[in-house]
């Protein structure tokens, strides 16, 4: 599965307090001819809306199974998926 999520602290929020906040920019991101017998999801994206995500594309990826969903895309812009086989959804 490919997978972004810009809120990489989120299991330690409670235990350690943050004073600042870091926004880090991603984008231009490429995945191509990749395959990958089993998954959750083909893609999840979970941006920041004060930066988001962005130029993000899949290419020819051959998925044997996909069992939870295919995609869930946040605070993105630009996401580009083709030429993605998975023949088989659902547990």
């Amino acid at each position: 599965m490919f997978e972004i999520d810009t809120d990489v602290l989120y299991q330690w929020k409670k235990l350690v307090p943050t004073y600042e906040t870091r926004i880090t920019s991603i984008h231009d991101i490429y995945m191509e001819n990749c395959e990958i017998k089993r998954t959750d999801a083909i893609c999840e994206i979970k941006g920041d809306a004060r930066n988001p995500v962005h130029d993000i594309y899949l290419n020819n990826l051959k998925i044997g199974r996909v069992n939870k969903f295919l995609n869930a895309v946040t605070n993105a812009f630009n996401v580009v998926a083709e030429h993605i086989d998975y023949p088989a959804f659902g547990k």
